[in-house]
Order: structure tokens, then sequence, then C-alpha cells
């Protein structure tokens, strides 16, 4: 657990995580459920296991492979939250600048559109659109993500532990258009009974309302490698994915 956090902290300005850290603490303290900010799982926390799924067929046939824009792949995201509702997110498959650059074209940011979540039930809080992340690169090694209509389960039950979105990847010299689903904390796993929120001595973390279990389908295979495991831990239905864990 503390290397896979350590990888994830390597992966934001140091600045960013510190503030973050301090930031959550003030906002969980003493909240309702009718009052508690938007908000979401910080890098701190373990980022977000983030699948994608491409909408329509790929653009050629040379585009439609694992390291290109695939039907489904999977990545980790982390993500830190400041002041005036700004989010700052970055793929882990993205490197972090060699020096701290807090204005690097890395990092996605955004806001979200409201202080407080909406009314519906689940309740839910937005956040338009992210500025393109990009690792800078050109032809076969470009990766760039632009995520736009992000939606965060909210409210105390859930605290920003799901979210959905639209993202255009280029990847590889090739673009496509994906769906998001995303889901914190990010857990490896090679069996069920890794994601079980109830397990003994050590609970998955995961919230127990959330209908998941131990996917080791081949798209997981980017997350997974990078948390080490055969698979993880994911929703099995479509947002919000609400029900219980599936031993």
């Amino acid at each position: 657990m503390n290397t896979t956090l350590e990888r994830l902290a390597a992966h934001m300005d140091k600045r960013f995580v510190l503030l973050a850290v301090g930031s959550l603490a003030m906002v969980l303290a003493g909240c309702s459920q009718s009052l508690t900010p938007c908000q979401l799982q910080q890098s701190a926390t373990g980022g977000y296991v983030v699948k994608l799924t491409r909408v329509g067929a790929a653009s050629s046939a040379a585009c439609d492979t694992a390291t290109k824009t695939p039907a489904i792949f999977s990545d980790v995201w982390v993500f830190d939250q400041y002041t005036d509702r700004l989010v700052v997110g970055k793929s882990v498959a993205i490197p972090h600048p060699a020096t701290s650059i807090p204005d690097s074209p890395v990092y996605g940011k955004g806001h979200f559109t409201t202080e407080l979540p909406d009314n519906s039930s689940p309740r839910i809080c937005k956040v338009d659109t992210l500025t393109t992340q990009t690792n800078g690169l050109a032809g076969a090694a470009l990766l760039s993500y632009a995520v736009t209509n992000m939606e965060f389960l909210s409210g105390t039950d859930f605290l920003g532990t799901e979210f959905k979105a639209d993202a255009t990847v280029q990847r590889g010299g090739c673009t496509g258009t994906y769906t998001v689903q995303a889901l914190s904390p990010t857990v490896g796993c090679e069996t069920s009974a890794d994601c079980d929120p109830f397990k003994k001595p050590f609970s998955s973390g995961i919230q127990s309302n959330y209908n998941q279990t131990c996917i080791l389908d081949a798209w997981t295979a980017d997350a997974a490698d990078f948390l080490g495991t055969s698979g993880v831990c994911f929703l099995t239905d479509a947002f919000p994915s609400l029900g219980a864990f599936q031993p």
C-alpha cells in the first residue's frame, strides 16, 4: 500500500499534495449531508482507477490496438483540489516534470461549477471541462486527454469516490472519443475478496454501496500493471453502479 501511494504522489506536484491533504481535512470536519461541499478523492488517498470505453469504431484498423485507441482500456488518474473550487488532475502514464512546474501541460485543470452538490438523488457535483493534459510528445509517443462533462457522486455518502465523464484521447498518433467511469480508491486485486469493503483485518476501502468486484479482463491491464496486480477492483454496472459488493 505504501509503495503504491508513494508512486501516486510522485505524479503530482508536492505542493499540490500538501495543500490538498489540509483542504480535505477541513472539508470533512463537521459536514452534513446537505452542506457537504463538492469534493473529489485526492492523490494522497490513491486516485482513481479509470475505465475508458470508446464511442464508435476506431479511426483505422491500425488504431484499434491496445497501445493506440482500443475499444476499452484503463488508466489511473490522480487529482487534488484547491481553493475557488479548482481541481487538478493527471494520468500516471504521463511523466511528472523533472522540476516543479505547476503550470505544466501534464496537468488537467478545471473548476467545480458550484460550491455545493445539486439536489438530485444521489447528489452530483460537476466539472464542465479540464484543460488538456498531455505529455507534449509527438507521433507514436503522444498521449493526451481532453476531459469534459465530469459528474461526481457527492454528499456525505459518496464524497466524490465515483465519477463519469467524456474524453478525447490522443494516443500513439490516433484519436478516439471515449466515455469514462472512475472509482476511488485504487485497489488492485487477484480475487474478489481483495475488493470486499468488509474484509478483516483490512477493508478494501471501497464504498460498500457500490456494485463492484475484482475485474481480471484484458482492459484492466494498464491500471493493474501500475498497481502491480492481475486485475483491479471496479464497478460492474454503468454509473452510478449502486448496489453491493459482488463476492
